[in-house]
């Protein structure tokens, strides 16, 4: 008998999976008002699962799967093919949102599959080292999702998706300390229970990316003071 080890998921996991899953699905199905019609319902009531991960974000995730994993396996030895189908995913996403220009949730599905085919063609590695024309379809793919999610305000909508996304553009584009910290400001006062948001605040803040050590430092106090019935010192 052939027996291979597998890791034994946790129930977070399992639980993010099925959020995923369920994404995946209806995206195939094209479905997509019972889709965004579920991830406004999660955004709006901030439904997590028990590891504190909105389940918006996981459908979104699901939603836009396919258009990226097919683009990161096309980059995966980091010159795709000539022929590889680089745009074919995003477009067809672009064509559902074009019908349905009004809708938060798609939009936010569409923008976000922009950022990780940005970052698919970027990847982790300093600027200085990725070549051109992977730096120019990174910055192409973060200006198309900032004109998107430009038609949508967070506060305005109450979602922290959209918030989210909005802050997810942050590491792509050439902003100004304090439009970096209005952006992260807005996302934590929508769900300050989402400890995703703190997280990426910190990177964001880091001097690689939109910040100081010491303005890190004092967006920090100013948050734990902000959130201090929430999260304690």
């Amino acid at each position: 008998m052939l027996t291979i080890p597998c890791p034994d998921p946790t129930a977070e996991e399992r639980a993010r999976d099925v959020h995923q899953m369920r994404g995946q699905k209806l995206a195939r199905l094209e479905d997509w008002d019972k889709l965004t019609a579920e991830i406004a319902d999660a955004d709006s009531t901030r439904m997590k699962t028990a590891g504190g991960m909105p389940v918006a974000e996981l459908l979104s995730f699901g939603a836009r799967y396919d258009v990226v994993s097919a683009v990161e396996h096309a980059l995966m030895n980091g010159r795709p093919a000539h022929d590889a189908p680089l745009l074919a995913g995003i477009e067809d996403l672009e064509y559902i949102l074009s019908e349905h220009p009004e809708n938060p949730a798609l939009a936010a599905i569409v923008a976000l599959a922009h950022v990780d085919l940005g970052w698919s063609w970027r990847g982790t590695a300093w600027k200085i080292e990725v070549p051109a024309r992977n730096l120019e379809a990174f910055s192409a793919h973060f200006d198309r999702a900032a004109a998107i999610l430009s038609e949508f305000d967070a506060r305005s909508l109450d979602s922290p998706l959209i918030a989210s996304a909005k802050c997810a553009l942050s590491a792509g584009r050439k902003l100004s300390n304090r439009q970096v910290v209005r952006q992260f400001e807005t996302w934590i006062e929508l769900d300050p229970r989402n400890g995703r948001a703190y997280r990426a605040f910190g990177a964001q803040l880091l001097p690689r990316w939109n910040g100081t050590y010491e303005q890190l430092e004092l967006e920090a106090r100013r948050t734990a003071g902000r959130t201090h019935d929430i999260w304690g010192a």
